[in-house]
This record gives structure tokens, C-alpha cells and sequence, in this order.
């Protein structure tokens, strides 16, 4: 029968042995205080016992600490000093209440000072209040006082009542008390010789019903947990401490869970104030190996409530060194539901982590309300890796994948360090989230370092204002004191999970060096700046703004694209930036192995890049396609140092490329080695399947391929190299190509062994373009293919190449090159092209060379019309067949002086125009200042050219005469148009000429007025007004613009003139796109 003790003196009590299993019998009777005044310490037994003890406090009030001189008065449900117990204790705490007295107090499931049970201890409270001191005098302990042994387990279970002031240690009392100066002013120290000891595993148990300040899953001061610790907490607490207390020691695991009822305020501090270690170790030894794998800190939470800060691990004391250890890893989850007012980390305060740190943050209704840390607190260190997971919850603040780390001022005002130290790496996981700060790959302040990489990982839908590779700056007072800092690479990865990402980037972007997008994935509308060379993978889709301006690398890649990326830049300007290496080095962005590359309404300018062998000075792309469109590339310097450039700005191989609507200029590619040198778009295709580049509505100008010391240079513009496999074709159109160079051969173009198809559907002019040879095109052959290009130039369209007299763009080829005309368009060639020695193939159209043809063969396609303006020498090494019309004009030939074709043949018709024409022979006619009475016509005594010069007003007419016969034209007069009449415009030059001749006669004649230099052919109109009329019409024909010089063929007499009519109006509407040529076309009389 159990004893009540009502009233009991002031003496210790104390009972026999007991057995610890809820509901069994106990050996001897347990100690039952009921309703009293109690005010000395209490045991369950004084002497050794077999059978184990019990203490059952059903009522009562305790005022056991009334003066500082009789410290030792506490309750305990084992023995008193020095007393063995064989079997368990337990103290169990009904009803009744603790006061808390001036001084301190504890309550003990185990026993005194110095006592061995070699069973477990346990305390339970199940109602009744326990008032102490304050939270470092007063306790409860699941086990025993300094130099005591529980040989079993320790256990504190709390299931309701109140406890205020005290401390609850799930472990044993390792701290004694100590009291100094004449006030008694109290203290702990430490005996580390005496050492309090649990060699099974401890427990803290806080029910639902419970209110309680501070929890400790071990134990205080030099005290030992050999097992495991566990926390299953589903009340009220102030405090948490998942480890020991004062270097309390865990030699197991340490565990907590807190329930949906469990509400937490201030801190939840899973660590020590003066330094606690968690280890799994065999023997307990600190030299023991340490498994850094193991997880040994494990904290759950179910749906809580935290008003204040959460932690792993750690304290919220001392920070300049790390006192708390962890001999493992430390894993916290916090699920669905749970509140958190504060800030969340892994670690705290003064921590050493030995492994790694694990936190998770899941569910939609969880919510953190500051900010959370992969990493840990100040004066911490992680030797591994730090993973934060957040998945559909809600953070207030901001989310680091590094640790609070700073800078502070001590007392004397000096700067001091408070790092956060990560020495693996920290990866950041964010799914269907919200985080209404930023995503920080770093930590924050300067002191916050992660040694190894950091990553972000993005799922599904995630929303936040930015997206940082950096950490986040500490202030202090007014100043900056820096952002957190990564050693490593700092990677944002869009994954492929079961949710992937799709859709837009609403956060700003800025210091990752890594971003990676995952198969299946879709990222778009990511705006990233970029200060570093940048390595961009994966196999899915990206599309970003970026920007990178004054950014330095050396003797590394700038930006990498791997893996199947596909990748679009889009408004995105990149700018003074330069790239420097000592071996072979593309450019700013490098295709290895990438999908399809994007450049779309981005800028590229005052680029530098130097290497002893360079390839694409903007993109080098050897994998995916590659589209350019609407971009601009301006200013690019591309420095071969020992050995080639190819390509300044773009570098295609074995790949398409499609190029529109964009701006190359003043890109320079500067070669100093004996390989070939190319210019600022180079493509070259080995591979078995036949590639195109393809340009179009886009601008060339002042690019340059520079071969210094002598060595080669080729397509200052663009140069296609065949090499091998099924090559490439090179379709440009709509496209200008305006003073670029080329120190050897292709100022603008160079093409080699591969296709070339320029079209033009509208009016233009390729000018300025240099080289020693081809200063426009040089058509060449490599690895035994020979080069050809093919000029379609729609109707009504006129591509006009080179100014006449300026030495440039002109056009060569090898003899076994081909080019081709085609479309109802005209061609015409201002530039040299003697030094092109290949097949020209006119197949529709028409097409005028005017400074020299050097081709081997020419051939006149049924329909089509070939204009040449003759020379000494040209055409004598050319077989002709024409079955069209060529028209052959003398150009510089003296009077009479004759060229001979190599051969002549076909159906086709010879228009001979200030000459005669026979048997594949041109003779220059007879010219003559224009007179009254100047006979024109085939006879010796007649001419065939007729000029005129008068106050600045040139004229030249060039007859053909072949279908006259006998007939002649007598020129009456020659006078300038002084009368503009209707003429829409500005008058550039017109003329009166007045002849006598038979209206049946068939003749024609080419009409040339000097008009200005430097006008826009697309922009001159041509006139006509009968004799005796007042009226001017406009004639629809085709003008030929060449050396200052004007050109209509007519086929009659009366006025003539030119005037310049500007874009828009709506007589160039009317007119549509204007031709060049002296070709014979005919106007109706």
C-alpha cells in the first residue's frame, strides 16, 4: 500500500526500490508527498536499493530555497550522495506547487551528487506548477548531479502543468554551483574530472497541455549522453536546445519533433550557450574517426508555431569561436503548416558542423516570416555541404544558400570578424515557392563564405523579385561592408523534375557564373547581368536579357554553352568587354555542344579578344544553329597573336546560320601568323550534310581581315572555307556591303570551294569594299572544289557594285569558279572584274560590266542581256555564246581601235554602241564635239559618238548604227534645257538635241548626262518632252548611274533630263525601283 505524506517534517525523504515500466509493482513502496509546506530536499531513497525508487509529489508547496547558505535542496526520484541504485528511477510530479524562492533549485529523475542507478531515470509531470529562479539556477533533469552514472536510459516527460524560470534537460547535471564574495553571488563551473553520465539515450517529452520555458535534449556541463537524444514537443516553450548545455555531450543522435500544437517563442536554439558536442562515436573519444555522412541532428516540425528564430544547432551566446560542435550532419524539416515569425538557418551561433546541414521548408501553408540560411550564424563553420530545400512555401525575407556572416566593431572601434564559413558546397532548391525577398546563392555580409560551389535550383513556379549568384551586402552604419562570398562556381539550374519550369523570369538576375536549364525546360524572359566568364548548359530552352560591360578574362573560356542548350539573347548588350589567352580561344560565347543559339535585338560592341589562334570573336558555334536577328556588332577586335583569325564576329561550323536584319561594323580581325586570316563572318561545314548560312536585309561596313607581316587575309565581310564532307551554301539577301577590306583577297566577300546566292529584291549598291584582289568578291577553290556565286536580282530591283573610276570592288575568281545572273533585275558592275577568269553565266535579266571582264567563258541565256563597257584587252580571252543580247559599248576604246573575242557563237543578237560589230570583233567608231551638221551613221565620214561640254554641262551619245544601213542622222544642234516646266524634283542636267532623220529609220542610242557624284541611282528620274511641247514626261526606263554619269537608251530626239526626286514621294512610288544599264530597251516614239 503506497504511503501519503501529509505535513512531513523538514527532513529528507526518501523510499525504497521500484520498477521504472508504467503500471507494474515496485519492490519496495515509492515516496507519495500529498498537501503540505515543504521546504528540504526530498529523495526517494537514502541508502543503496535493489529494486530501483520512486518519488510521487500529488500536492504540496515547496519553498526549498528561501537563503543562498543551503543550496542543495532539491527533489529527486533517486537516491541522496554516494547512493547506488540496482534497478530504475522515477519522479513523477502531479500535483502541488514549486516557488521559486530567492536562490535556485532543481528537480532530478535521477539522484544526487556521486550516485549510480543501473537502470534508467525518468521525471514526468503531470500537473501542478514548478516555479524557479531563473533559467541558469534552476532545472530539471531526466537523470542525476555531477559524478553520477545512468546506467539505462533518461527521460523527462511533461505532459501538462506550468513550469516557469526553470531549464528542462532531457540528460544529466554535469554543472556544479558555486558561490563567490560576500553576497553569495552564484556561478556554475565545471569539473571536467567529474563527469555526469547516461550511457543509454534521452528524452524530452512536452505534451499538448504543457507550458514550459526552456528545453535541453541533453544535459549540463561536463555531462555525457552515450545514446541518443530525442524532442517530441507538442506544447508551449520558450526556448529549444537540441544539444547539451555548458559542453554537455551527445555521443548519438540527437532528434526533435515538434507537433501541430506545438507553438515556440523567442529562439529555438538546437545547440549550447557556452559549447555542446553531438558526435556518433564508438568509445565517446574527440579522436575518434568522424563519420561526417551520418546525420546525428534531426529536427521535424509538424504544422508549428515558432515566434522567434529557428535553428539546426547552435547557441545565441559567444561567437568569436566556434564552441558548439556537431560530429556529423544535422538534417532539419519543417512541413506543412508551421509558422515561423523569424528568421530559419541550418546552424547557429558559435557551431562547429563536422559534416553536413540539411533543411527543408515544404507545404503550402507553411510560412517563414524573415529569412532563411542553408548556412549558419555567426561564428560558425560547416565542414560540408549546406542543401536548403524550399518547396511550395512562403518566405517574408530573403533565402541564402550561404550563412550571416560580418564585419562589427569591438570596443576599442576596430573592425572584428563574425564569419559564417561553409567549406563544401551549398545548393539552394526552390519549388512552386514564393519568396517575397531575393534567392541569394551566397550568404549575407562579407564574413559569410562558402568555400566550394553554390547553386540555385528553380521548379516549377516561383516568385521572387531577385535572383542572386552573389550574397547580400552588410551594412554598417552607413557603410557597405560587402556581400557574402562563394569560392566556387555559383550555378542557377532550372531542373527537370516532375514539375519542371516554364515560363518567365520576373527577377532580376545578376552574379551567377553557371546557368543551367534541364531537358524538357523552359525558361523565358530572364533578365541577367553578367560580370564574369559565364558557362551556360542543359539541354533545354533560355531566353534572357543580359548584360555585360567591361568584363576581363584570361586564359579561360568567356561564355561556354554545353550540352544541347538552347539559348536566346534577346535586347541584351554586351560592351567593352575583353578576353585574353595564350592558346586557342573562340570568343564571348562558345558553342561546344549547344543547340540552337539565338542573338536577337542585342548589341555587341567594343569587344576586344586576343589569342594565338581565335575563332569567332562574338559566337563560335560548332554544334547547334545559329539565328541572328536585328543585332548589332560594332567595333569588334579579333588579334590572332602567333596564328589565324576566323571569323570576328560569328564562327559557323558544321552547323546552319541564319543572319538577318543586323549591323556588322568596324570589326577587325588581325592575324600575325602564317594560316589564313578571315573576316567577321566565317562558316566552314565537314559534316556529311549540307549546311546554310543564310544573311539577309542586313549591313556590312568597315570590317576588315588584316594579315600582318606579310601573311593572308581573306572576306573582310564574310568568308566561306570548304574543307571537306558535304560543305556549305551562302545565301545573302537585301544586303549591303559598304567599305569593307580584306588584306589579300574578298575585301567583302571570300568564298572557297562552297555556293554563294546573292539576291536582291530591292535597289542597291555594294561600294568601298578593298582587297588586293576581289576588292568585292574573290571566288576561289580549296580541297578540290572550285567556288561559285549566283546574283538573282528580282524585277525592277538593280544591284549596283562599285563606283566607277574608285578602284574598289572589284570582282575575281579562278578560272574554274562560276558566276551566274539570274531575275528580271539588272546587275551592274562598276568594279574591275579583269581579274576574274571563270564562267560567267547570264541566265535572265540584265547584267553591265563596265571596268574590264577577265572571264573565260560567257554565256548569253535566251531573253537575257549582257552590257559590257569595252577596254583594251577585254574580252580576248573569253568564248562567248550568246543566245540573248549582248550589248557592247566602246567605253575607253580610241577611235578605232578594236577587241577581239576568243570566240563567238550562238543566236543571239550584238547591239554595238559607239562602234561596229563583226565576227566576234568590236571597232570603236569615229566621235566628234557635237556640230550643226554632224552626219551619224556607218560611213568612213560619218561617227558614231557625239559630245558635248558647255559652261560645266557634259553629254555623251553613243549610237548604234548596225540597223542604218546607208541612212544618216544629222545633228542640228546640242544646247542645255533651260526651261525645268513640270519636272517633279531637282534638275541635275538636261539637253536639247535637235537632228534631221527618217522617222522610219531603226537606230538607238545611248543618252549619258553628267549628274553630280555620289547620288542614289533609286533616286534619279528621267524626262522626255517632244519637240514643241511644253510638257515633260516621265519616262519609265531603266537608268544606268556610273562615274558621275547618267545613262537612258532612246531611240529618238527632243528633250532629255535628269532630276532627283528623294524617298518618299509619290513619284518614286510611281516609279517603283529603277534600273541601271545602257542595255537597248526601247520607248515607244
Amino acid at each position: 500500500m503506497k504511503r501519503n505524506l501529509i505535513n512531513t517534517p523538514l527532513f529528507a525523504l526518501f523510499a525504497g526500490a521500484f520498477l521504472f515500466e508504467s503500471g507494474t509493482a515496485f519492490a519496495s513502496s515509492p515516496v507519495i508527498i500529498g498537501e503540505g509546506t515543504y521546504d528540504s530536499a526530498i529523495y526517494a531513497t537514502e541508502e543503496d536499493t535493489t529494486g530501483g525508487s520512486s518519488l510521487y509529489i500529488n500536492g504540496g508547496t515547496f519553498n526549498l530555497y528561501s537563503s543562498v547558505s543551503n543550496p542543495d535542496l532539491y527533489l529527486y526520484g533517486g537516491g541522496s550522495e554516494g547512493v547506488s541504485i540496482t534497478g530504475n528511477t522515477y519522479f513523477q510530479f502531479n500535483a502541488g506547487e514549486v516557488l521559486p524562492g530567492d536562490w535556485s533549485h532543481s528537480l532530478y529523475g535521477g539522484g544526487s551528487l556521486n550516485t549510480t542507478i543501473t537502470g534508467s531515470s525518468k521525471f514526468e509531470m503531470n500537473g501542478g506548477s514548478i516555479y524557479g529562479a531563473d533559467l541558469n539556477r534552476s532545472a530539471i533533469f531526466g537523470a542525476s548531479r555531477p559524478g553520477s552514472v545512468v546506467k539505462g536510459n533518461s527521460q523527462v516527460v511533461i505532459n501538462a502543468g506550468t513550469i516557469k524560470g526553470l531549464t528542462i534537460y532531457g540528460g544529466a547535471d554535469g554543472a556544479n554551483t558555486r558561490f563567490d564574495g560576500q553576497m553569495g553571488t552564484y556561478s556554475h563551473y565545471i569539473d571536467l574530472a567529474e563527469t555526469s553520465t547516461v550511457e543509454g539515450n534521452a528524452s524530452v517529452t512536452i505534451g499538448e497541455n504543457a507550458t514550459v520555458y526552456t528545453v535541453v535534449a541533453g544535459g549540463r556541463g561536463n555531462s555525457v549522453i552515450k545514446g541518443n537524444v530525442s524532442l517530441n514537443i507538442n506544447g508551449k516553450t520558450s526556448n529549444v536546445n537540441q544539444g547539451g548545455d555548458q559542453y554537455g555531450k551527445i555521443y548519438g543522435i540527437t532528434s526533435a519533433t515538434f507537433g501541430s500544437k506545438a507553438v515556440t517563442g523567442s529562439i529555438i536554439s538546437a545547440g549550447d550557450i557556452y559549447g555542446s558536442n553531438v558526435s556518433f562515436k564508438d568509445d565517446g573519444s574527440v579522436d575518434s574517426v568522424v563519420d561526417a555522412n551520418k546525420i546525428v541532428v534531426y529536427s521535424t516540425y509538424n504544422g508549428s508555431t515558432v515566434n522567434g528564430v529557428l535553428q539546426g544547432f547552435g547557441t545565441f551566446g559567444s561567437y568569436d569561436d566556434p564552441v558548439n560542435t556537431v560530429y556529423g550532419s544535422i538534417n532539419v524539416k519543417i512541413n506543412d503548416g508551421t509558422k515561423v515569425t523569424s528568421n530559419v538557418r541550418s546552424a547557429g551561433l558559435a557551431t562547429h558542423v563536422l559534416g553536413n546541414t540539411s533543411l527543408t521548408i515544404s507545404g503550402e501553408n507553411t510560412n517563414i516570416g524573415g529569412n532563411v540560411y542553408a548556412g549558419s550564424e555567426r561564428g560558425s563553420q560547416i565542414d560540408g555541404n549546406a542543401t536548403l530545400i524550399i518547396d511550395s512555401a512562403t518566405v517574408k525575407g530573403d533565402v541564402y544558400g550561404g550563412g550571416y556572416g560580418i564585419y562589427y566593431k569591438d570596443n576599442s572601434g576596430e573592425y572584428a570578424n563574425q564569419d559564417a564559413v561553409i567549406k563544401g558546397n551549398s545548393n539552394v532548391i526552390v519549388r512552386n515557392a514564393t519568396v517575397e525577398g531575393g534567392i541569394y546563392a551566397g550568404g549575407k555580409g562579407q564574413r559569410a563564405i562558402t568555400e566550394g560551389d553554390a547553386t540555385v535550383t528553380l521548379t516549377g513556379t516561383v516568385n521572387t523579385p531577385i535572383l542572386s549568384g552573389y550574397g547580400k551586402s552588410q551594412t554598417l552604419g552607413e557603410e557597405d561592408m560587402g556581400k557574402g562570398v562563394t569560392l566556387g562556381n555559383r550555378t542557377l539550374n532550372f531542373s527537370n523534375t516532375s514539375d519542371p519550369w516554364s515560363g518567365a523570369i520576373t527577377a532580376a538576375v545578376d552574379g551567377f557564373n553557371r546557368i543551367i536549364v534541364d531537358k524538357n525546360t523552359t525558361v523565358e524572359a530572364m533578365n541577367v547581368k553578367m560580370e564574369e566568364a559565364m558557362y551556360l548548359g542543359g539541354s533545354g530552352s533560355l531566353t534572357m536579357t543580359a548584360s555585360m560591360e567591361g568584363v576581363s578574362v584570361e586564359n579561360k573560356l568567356f561564355m561556354e554553352l554545353e550540352n544541347e542548350l538552347n539559348l536566346t539573347f534577346t535586347g541584351s548588350s554586351f560592351k567593352n568587354n575583353t578576353v585574353a589567352n595564350t592558346t586557342q580561344l573562340p570568343g564571348l560565347i562558345t558553342g561546344w555542344n549547344s543547340g540552337v543559339v539565338v542573338l536577337k535585338d542585342s548589341v555587341f560592341e567594343n569587344n576586344s579578344l586576343t589569342a594565338n589562334y581565335l575563332q569567332g570573336g562574338v559566337l563560335y558555334n560548332i554544334a547547334g544553329n545559329s539565328v541572328i536577328e536585328n543585332s548589332k556588332f560594332v567595333g569588334t577586335v579579333a588579334n590572332g597573336t602567333s596564328d589565324r583569325v576566323r571569323g570576328s564576329v560569328l564562327y559557323f561550323n558544321n552547323h546552319s546560320a541564319d543572319v538577318s536584319g543586323s549591323v556588322f561594323e568596324g570589326n577587325t580581325a588581325n592575324g600575325y601568323g602564317d594560316n589564313l586570316t578571315a573576316g567577321a563572318v566565317y562558316i566552314e561545314n565537314q559534316s556529311d550534310q549540307k549546311q546554310t548560312l543564310t544573311i539577309e536585309n542586313s549591313y556590312f561596313e568597315n570590317n576588315a581581315a588584316v594579315g600582318h607581316n606579310g601573311y593572308t587575309a581573306m572576306g573582310g565581310a564574310v568568308h566561306a572555307l570548304y574543307r571537306s564532307g558535304a560543305g556549305a551554301d551562302v545565301v545573302i539577301s537585301d544586303t549591303v556591303f559598304t567599305n569593307n577590306s580584306a588584306t589579300t583577297k574578298g575585301g567583302a566577300i571570300y568564298v572557297a570551294g562552297e555556293s554563294l546566292a546573292l539576291n536582291a529584291t530591292k535597289s542597291m549598291a555594294y561600294m568601298g569594299n578593298t582587297s588586293a584582289e576581289g576588292g568585292f568578291l574573290y571566288l576561289d577553290e580549296n580541297a578540290g572544289k572550285s567556288a561559285s556565286a549566283s546574283f538573282n536580282i528580282s524585277d525592277g530591283a538593280i544591284l549596283t557594285i562599285g563606283a566607277a573610276g574608285s578602284g574598289a570592288d572589284s570582282i575575281a575568281g579562278v578560272s574554274s569558279a562560276s558566276f551566274s545572273k539570274s531575275g528580271a533585275g539588272i546587275l551592274t558592275v562598276n568594279g574591275d572584274m579583269s581579274g576574274y577568269l571563270g564562267t560567267l553565266n547570264v541566265n535572265a535579266g540584265t547584267m553591265n560590266v563596265n571596268n574590264g571582264l577577265g572571264a573565260g567563258s560567257i554565256n548569253i541565256a535566251a531573253g537575257a542581256n549582257l552590257g559590257v563597257a569595252l577596254s583594251s584587252g577585254a574580252l580576248s580571252s573569253s568564248a562567248v555564246v550568246n543566245d540573248g543580247v549582248l550589248s557592247l559599248k566602246r567605253g575607253t576604246l580610241s577611235d578605232r581601235e578594236t577587241v577581239s573575242m576568243a570566240s563567238y557563237n550562238g543566236s543571239g543578237s550584238v547591239a554595238a554602241f559607239g562602234g561596229f560589230y563583226e565576227n566576234g570583233v568590236f571597232t570603236a567608231g569615229a566621235s566628234a564635239e557635237a556640230s550643226n551638221g554632224l552626219t551619224v551613221g556607218s560611213a568612213d565620214t560619218d561617227v558614231q559618238t557625239v559630245k558635248y561640254s558647255s559652261d560645266g554641262e557634259n553629254l555623251v551619245m553613243d549610237f548604234d548604227v548596225s540597223k542604218m544601213g546607208d541612212a544618216k542622222i544629222t545633228l542640228e544642234s546640242v544646247s542645255a534645257v533651260s526651261d525645268k516646266g513640270n519636272i517633279q524634283g531637282t534638275l541635275l542636267s538636261g539637253f536639247d538635241v535637235v537632228a534631221s532623220y527618217d522617222a522610219a529609220l531603226d537606230f538607238s542610242v545611248v543618252f549619258s548626262a553628267y549628274v553630280g557624284e555620289g547620288l542614289d541611282v533609286s533616286q534619279i528620274s528621267a524626262w522626255h518632252k517632244e519637240s514643241g511641247s511644253d510638257v515633260w514626261t516621265l519616262l519609265e526606263t531603266d537608268i544606268s548611274y556610273d562615274g558621275g554619269m547618267a545613262s537612258i537608251v532612246v531611240d529618238g530626239f527632243g528633250s532629255y533630263a535628269f532630276s532627283s526626286i528623294p524617298e518618299p514621294s509619290e513619284i518614286a512610288a510611281a516609279l517603283g525601283m529603277l534600273a541601271l544599264g545602257f542595255a537597248a530597251f526601247r520607248r515607244r516614239r
